[in-house]
């Protein structure tokens, strides 16, 4: 044994893949011929003429490295296919909004080694191979069809290098040209009927700006916001109407994204996080028919399933043989690796931060980590001996039988003690409750600073829906736990904003999410203020993400204002560090639905409640009582 250099990072610290687009260690003898299997469904749909979708279904306990595999996938393929990240939907009523908004945050990212985005190569690709077609079909090629010809042959990415400079008559009459192209080509092939025809429309302009600003715009247009009139009309888009089917909207949109990719490559629909959706009945029935539809609308695509082996269980007697059928063309168990397989991990991670293993770890110490039955079991294990010996941190636990034996003997003491009081009434926190509060707290300041991380990114779609599915999921656990019930208002044919109400045994409490613009922002806010008037003894408070446009329409701020001045309403804008607080609070409780973070719930809660400045959280944990 060698003493340990303190300036050497903890190699085992990272345990976990949040999404396929981080980069972390990949000892690629892992699960290999799982990966190959991946591989090869991508090839065979590639091959398919009918571009038919498959499924398949990656079953693995929790941290046997489900996500850390598409991860590995999206480093191999990203370079020809687009990989498409689905976190767990939370609202029944917009499950095809979630997947769209996750498909057009997912296409914004990078390809490795590369300037472009996803979207851009596969706009590239498609449109290219589209108007080479287009070219090449004609018995007269004009000079100008020569020129764009010869330039997409070469590099199809030329779309964007070398069709004019920004704001140029050049740049404007090539990308028109792409236009009146795709757009009479897309007629042909599926023709106009509805959304299709105008979201190719939206993705060609996307294309033809390199500005930032204008390109924002229209991904804002794509995710189907209401965009200012002077906005919408310097990007050469109408605005939706206002009472679109962004579900109907969104099918099509994924759709597109589909019928595009057989220019390209197969599409890769990742869905992971999947496990809270048995705690929500109506939430799982929903997502099955969701995913019916799309494997019977969406072509050219392997859309996976990271689920646990219990979870897979339950799917096939919960859906019907025909979803499961869609969904398990193909399964890939992910076993328990073998303890000499946990020994190579453990192995590289640590000859990857420069140490030799057997420098820092004895036998019989390798011998304890490469005996966990998960690798982020093992690998946290490795962490926790890295940590006693480098930094003294004490083990969570000693390995010694005398010790074990102590320990069973207070476990059980503690037990009847529990038992004893909760027969006679008398609640006090345990020991584990306060271990439990110590291990949130500190993953809640480590996932915190992952949300600073992605708050900074543009991609970000912020709606309504999304959001209200976000405290749904937390009040439908936190109401178990804390003893209040939940429900929605209803208001005639009216529209409300998208709202949860929350009731307690002393008050009830509506919070609403009004991110939409424009008539929808005005209409929607002054049916709350009737409400607010309608019901003094219930509390309304309507909250809307600072990113979102400013409201400048003279009603709409005076509806604002009758709001914030009304006795039992307030609106709140929600900046920074409300959105970071409240997006880690959702993801700490996904994690625990999901497993990934193993602690009792309301110790975790009671923890963060003591901890929680923010207004937005401080408003989350005013109804803990």
């Amino acid at each position: 044994m060698k003493p340990v250099n303190k300036t050497v990072n903890n190699p085992f610290g990272v345990s976990r893949v949040d999404n396929p687009f981080q980069h972390h260690s990949d000892l690629t003898s892992i699960y290999q011929a799982e990966f190959t299997a991946l591989k090869g469904i991508l090839l065979e749909i590639q091959k398919d003429s009918n571009y038919q979708s498959r499924g398949a279904v990656v079953i693995g306990r929790p941290g046997s490295g489900k996500t850390h595999l598409t991860m590995r996938l999206a480093k191999e393929v990203l370079a020809g296919n687009r990989l498409l990240f689905i976190r767990q939907p939370n609202n029944p009523e917009s499950i095809l909004y979630h997947i769209y908004s996750r498909i057009l945050e997912s296409l914004v990212e990078k390809v490795p080694k590369s300037p472009y985005s996803q979207i851009e190569y596969l706009l590239a690709q498609s449109f290219s191979k589209i108007i080479i077609s287009a070219i090449s079909s004609k018995k007269k090629q004009s000079k100008k069809d020569e020129d764009i010809l010869e330039l997409l042959l070469s590099n199809p990415l030329n779309i964007y290098k070398k069709f004019g400079a920004e704001g140029s008559a050049t740049k404007r009459r090539n990308w028109k040209y792409i236009e009146n192209k795709t757009l009479k080509w897309w007629n042909s092939q599926y023709g106009f009927g509805g959304y299709a025809g105008l979201i190719v429309k939206g993705l060609i302009k996307f294309c033809s700006y390199s500005d930032p600003y204008k390109r924002g715009l229209v991904q804002k247009w794509l995710a189907a916001d209401q965009i200012a009139p002077e906005e919408v009309d310097g990007i050469g888009l109408n605005n939706w109407q206002q009472d679109l089917s962004k579900e109907d909207f969104s099918l099509e949109a994924i759709m597109v994204f589909g019928r595009l990719s057989i220019e390209d490559q197969p599409l890769v629909i990742i869905f992971d996080q999947l496990e809270g959706l048995k705690y929500n009945e109506n939430l799982m029935f929903r997502f099955g028919q969701i995913i019916k539809e799309l494997f019977t609308q969406v072509p050219n695509s392997l859309i996976i399933f990271n689920l646990f082996p219990d979870r897979w269980d339950d799917w096939q007697t919960l859906y019907d043989q025909a979803v499961v059928e869609r969904i398990a063309q193909y399964k890939i168990f992910l076993k328990p690796l073998l303890p000499e397989e946990m020994t190579s991990l453990i192995e590289f991670r640590a000859g990857q931060a420069g140490v030799d293993l057997h420098d820092i770890f004895t036998k019989d110490e390798i011998e304890t980590i490469s005996r966990q039955n998960s690798i982020r079991k093992g690998l946290n294990c490795a962490s926790d001996y890295f940590r006693f010996k480098v930094d003294k941190i004490p083990l969570p636990e000693k390995a010694l039988d005398f010790e074990d034996r102590v320990a069973a003997e207070l476990d059980l003491l503690k037990q009847e003690i529990a038992a004893l009081k909760t027969y006679l009434n008398i609640k006090s926190p345990t020991l584990k409750d306060v271990k439990d509060g110590k291990k949130a707290a500190s993953y809640f300041q480590k996932q915190k600073i992952l949300q600073e991380q992605a708050y900074q990114k543009q991609n970000m779609i912020i709606s309504s829906s999304d959001d209200l599915g976000k405290l749904m999921v937390i009040f439908d656990v936190i109401g178990e736990q804390f003893g209040f019930s939940t429900g929605r208002l209803k208001f005639g044919q009216r529209k409300l904003p998208e709202h949860l109400l929350i009731k307690g045994k002393s008050f009830s409490t509506v919070v609403g999410f009004l991110q939409e613009n424009g008539t929808a922002f005005t209409s929607r806010i002054k049916n709350v203020n009737t409400l607010v008037k309608k019901y003094p003894k219930s509390l309304f408070k309507l909250v809307r993400d600072q990113r979102k446009p400013l409201i400048k329409a003279k009603i709409a701020m005076q509806e604002i204002e009758k709001l914030k001045t009304a006795s039992n309403g307030d609106f709140i804008i929600m900046d920074r560090n409300d959105r970071i607080m409240f997006e880690t609070l959702y993801k700490l409780v996904v994690d625990i639905l999901n497993k990934e973070f193993t602690i009792q719930l309301r110790p975790a809660l009671e923890a963060l409640k003591a901890r929680s400045n923010p207004p937005m959280l401080a408003e989350i944990f005013r109804f803990f009582a």
